[in-house]
């Protein structure tokens, strides 16, 4: 069988469609992040919980990358989790940005009272 072959049998309905297997892998992937935000959400409020969340996803990731250097799936899931990953990066050094402005204005409004 060709490729051209190939082709006319999926717009047949009658090959299988690699297509709609990537986008229900794709929107998994959307709804796993989905609860990593909303979990880290939550653990920003509490700090143990958070220490010991932190420790277990350590752990996690490494034996991920453990297993994934010994499988063909580490490149593209890399190719996947890198503009992710620059959004986490943003997303802490906005949070750092923003306590360090808060920290700012709240020893700036204690100074300026002190001095009246």
């Amino acid at each position: 069988m060709t490729s051209g072959e190939g082709r006319s049998r999926r717009q047949d309905g009658t090959g299988t469609d690699d297509d709609s297997d990537s986008g229900l892998a794709f929107l998994m992937g959307f709804f796993a992040l989905g609860i990593v935000v909303q979990t880290g959400a939550w653990l920003w409020g509490h700090p143990l919980a958070a220490a010991a969340a932190l420790g277990g996803a350590t752990a996690v990731f490494i034996a991920l990358r453990l297993a994934l250097r010994r499988t063909a799936l580490g490149p593209p899931l890399r190719r996947f989790l890198r503009p992710l990953w620059a959004m986490v990066r943003a997303g802490i050094a906005m949070r750092f940005t923003l306590a360090r402005t808060r920290a700012a204005a709240s020893v700036t409004g204690h100074i300026d009272q002190w001095a009246h």
